[in-house]
């Protein structure tokens, strides 16, 4: 065997040279006007195989580099192409666009396809190459691990899945199985592709189903997952995860998916083995690795994993869970999983997943005849459009010509049909069908009158912000949402607009769930003020209309936001509600109360960037602020909390960390309370941090100084936090000291403590800690 230092230098020159040719081929893309394609298929080609190098430099088999005449191959090509590039010489003197005649392209046009052809075998031999190598090098692992597999117990078991959960997406799988129609999407599962996917003698592992916005790629979605779920439960040792990736969460996928994919495969297996628990008792995050790692594990009992993830072009960025599936789709590590991905058919997921899978187009007569069906279900469902059975077939017919294989923009026009009062022009409307989604939204918006549009664009605020906020996707309570506008636009506590109005107004822009009936308010039906309804927006297009510069040349640029601003402004109006609420009432659920739900998503904004101005963090620290009627709500919000009727991984507990209450003495000054404002500032800092990776750092506060905010911190300070005992029981834990003796991050629990000799109370920071801030105090 080669010596491991030689193929380590030789992997870092492969992947070094792969790196060149991306960077310059993207140089020649940027700086040519009209750019030679083969240049952007140098571009891709090889970042499809920087792709499988790193599944082969990550595999630990390192005898894949030893003589292996395809990769010597793919090296050799890659001298080739690099040497039809401008030189990293040429990039950095540049100081203008390169030409056509610079680079001379026509006399090295013919050689690089014929580079790009021979590169294009290589990597397919490579591929082949990959899955018994690595599967031989880590058998004798996989046998030492699985000795170890039964050192979990059940309740322990629960605890890590449950740690796992960062985001679930159940609640986004319900929504969309419940707009399934019964007999569409049947032809996906009809399609050879489908069974191709399935066999167990294909090569098949992925499935890449694209279209564009609103083609139903997630219902479809949804209704695979229930397809897969049937086939394992009649099967043995065959088991299935899901995921829907969503503009909401605004954040990179790939971990959340891999840590959800592992505890559903931990809960269907009744199974988890002692590297997991390891993973969660150190304390930090899983990497990507380590939880690929996990399933390599949990697949070595198991015949068959599928997969199926939506919306793949929603994570924010996407680089990483792309990379993440092209892995799991190559890498014979993971020859027992079968993938199925959707997403629009963006150019960097098509390059990724166009050589590594089998795709599908969301673009085909099967789609059309679903439309039709989903026409056709909507007519029976609703009141207002039976009154249209007359005119069905005209309606039907234009609206699957006008779709372009869209549900979204068909419910859209179904929608304006529903509240069309004149019969005499159903005509001119088929006629006159807007041409796509965003000509859709602009009438929708149009058709707003000028003296609701700020009643609207505060609702829409409202409902985004909310989305942010990580309670699972279920929307925010519709009746909480109108009292909100209702104090944004009036002061006003109590709603002053009817539940029918925000229908009426908002209604093909947002989506509203039921909870009592689930046959939600599609006919116009009112639901007493709301509070059994959960709003949401309809669509993702709808965000993005909002938020995209197109909007700003249209009649409704009035309607044009941005997520800076609507998180600030979201932000702004949390506080203002929060600081307004009543101290002594006794409303403590935080999903349904206005003045309770402020309360507990204002705690979360200091982890947040959504407050940007000096004014914005005044407001903030006001609420922070013991001294304010308002913090006395705080006390029965924890103990509902602790009492745990929600789950204790959402962000929003945030409340759990500052004090409960303080004891403020008669006559306290103005530093008294901004010395208790920095320790709440503090706590909130610290409230997801593990004991080791507290941070000492001095978060800032409003206007002051960190020289004042220093000061600030020797300040001495009493009060009490709520804490669960071990018997599960709430009880109050007193704290007396100074402000940077007690800015450990709280636990939920309490945590044994001796009692400080000086005041015989509990302290909630080790002694070793508290020497270590002294130190730094004392320089």
């Amino acid at each position: 065997m080669a010596d491991p230092l030689s193929i380590g230098a030789s992997v870092l020159a492969f992947i070094g040279l792969a790196d060149r040719i991306i960077r310059l081929s993207k140089y020649c893309i940027d700086g040519l006007k009209d750019a030679p394609s083969d240049i952007r298929m140098i571009h891709g080609e090889v970042s499809s195989l920087r792709a499988i190098i790193d599944v082969l430099a990550e595999s630990e088999a390192p005898s894949l580099f030893e003589k292996n005449a395809a990769l010597l191959s793919c090296h050799r090509c890659l001298l080739d192409l690099e040497s039809l590039l401008p030189t990293d010489s040429v990039i950095g003197h540049a100081r203008r666009r390169i030409t056509i005649a610079e680079l001379a392209w026509p006399l090295k046009q013919s050689r690089a396809r014929k580079i790009l052809v021979e590169l294009s075998q290589h990597k397919a031999t490579l591929l082949l190459v990959i899955s018994g190598d690595i599967l031989h090098e880590l058998r004798g692992i996989k046998t030492a691990l699985l000795s170890l597999e039964n050192n979990v117990t059940e309740s322990e078991r629960r605890s890590i899945q449950t740690w796992l959960e960062q985001t679930n997406p159940s609640r986004l799988h319900n929504a969309a199985i419940g707009k399934h129609e019964p007999e569409t999407c049947e032809w996906l599962t009809r399609s050879d592709e489908w069974k191709s996917w399935m066999s167990s003698a294909s090569h098949d592992r992925m499935l890449w189903v694209h279209g564009i916005p609103g083609a139903g790629k997630t219902v479809l979605a949804s209704f695979a997952i229930e397809k897969i779920k049937v086939l394992c439960e009649g099967a043995q040792d065959y088991v299935y995860g899901f995921y829907y990736c969503h503009y909401s969460n605004a954040q990179d996928e790939a971990i959340p998916l891999l840590r959800w994919l592992v505890s559903q495969v931990s809960r269907q297996l009744g199974w988890a083995p002692p590297e997991l628990k390891r993973l969660r008792d150190n304390g930090f995050e899983p990497t990507i690795p380590e939880l690929q790692h996990i399933l390599e594990l949990a697949l070595s009992r198991l015949q068959r994993l599928f997969i199926i993830v939506d919306a793949v072009d929603e994570s924010i960025p996407r680089d990483e869970i792309v990379r993440l599936l092209a892995t799991i789709a190559l890498d014979s590590r993971f020859h027992k999983v079968r993938i199925l991905a959707t997403s629009r058919q963006y150019g960097d997921i098509e390059r990724f997943f166009s050589a590594i899978s089998t795709s599908i187009s969301m673009k085909n007569s099967y789609v059309d005849s679903d439309i039709q069906r989903h026409i056709r279900a909507r007519f029976q469902s609703s009141v207002r459009l039976r009154r249209w059975r007359d005119s069905f077939q005209t309606i039907e017919k234009a609206l699957v010509s006008g779709a372009n294989g869209m549900f979204r923009w068909v419910d859209c026009q179904l929608h304006s049909i529903e509240r069309l009062g004149d019969k005499t022009k159903l005509g001119s409307v088929l006629q006159d069908l807007p041409r796509d989604l965003t000509e859709s939204y602009i009438r929708i918006f149009e058709a707003i009158p000028e003296a609701d549009r700020q009643f609207v664009n505060r609702v829409l605020v409202w409902i985004y912000g909310d989305s942010r906020t990580h309670w699972e996707g279920q929307g925010i309570n519709a009746k909480l949402l109108l009292e909100a506008v209702s104090f944004d636009l009036y002061g006003r506590k109590h709603s002053v607009f009817d539940w029918g109005y925000l229908q009426e107004l908002c209604g093909c822009l947002i989506t509203v769930r039921n909870e009592l009936s689930e046959l939600g308010v599609a006919d116009g039906e009112h639901v007493d003020d709301g509070a059994a309804c959960w709003v949401t927006l309809a669509h993702y297009t709808v965000w993005e209309f909002l938020t995209s510069s197109h909007i700003l040349s249209t009649p409704v640029s009035a309607f044009a936001m941005s997520i800076d601003g609507v998180e600030r402004e979201f932000a702004v109006s949390i506080l203002r509600n929060a600081l307004a609420a009543h101290p002594d009432a006794s409303e403590t659920d935080w999903r349904r109360d206005r003045e309770a739900y402020c309360l507990v998503i204002g705690c979360m904004l200091f982890g947040l960037p959504w407050l940007h101005t000096p004014e914005d963090l005044d407001l903030f620290y006001e609420f922070m602020n013991p001294h304010n009627p308002h913090y006395r709500r705080f006390g029965p919000i924890q103990a509902r909390a602790l009492r745990g009727e929600e789950n204790f991984s959402s962000h929003c507990f945030f409340v759990l960390a500052i004090p409960t209450r303080f004891q403020i003495p008669e006559g306290a000054s103005e530093q008294n309370s901004m010395a208790e404002v920095v320790l709440n500032a503090h706590l909130l800092k610290n409230w997801l941090l593990v004991e080791g990776q507290r941070s000492l750092d001095l978060p800032p506060v409003g206007r002051l100084s960190q020289d004042a905010v220093w000061e600030l911190g020797k300040h001495r300070v009493a009060g009490e936090f709520l804490r669960l005992d071990e018997a599960g029981n709430a009880k109050q834990i007193l704290f007396d000291g100074r402000v940077w003796d007690i800015t450990s991050p709280p636990t939920r629990r309490l945590r044994p403590a001796s009692p400080d000799k000086r005041t015989e109370i509990p302290v909630l920071v080790s002694t070793k800690e508290g020497n270590k801030k002294r130190k730094l105090e004392t320089g």
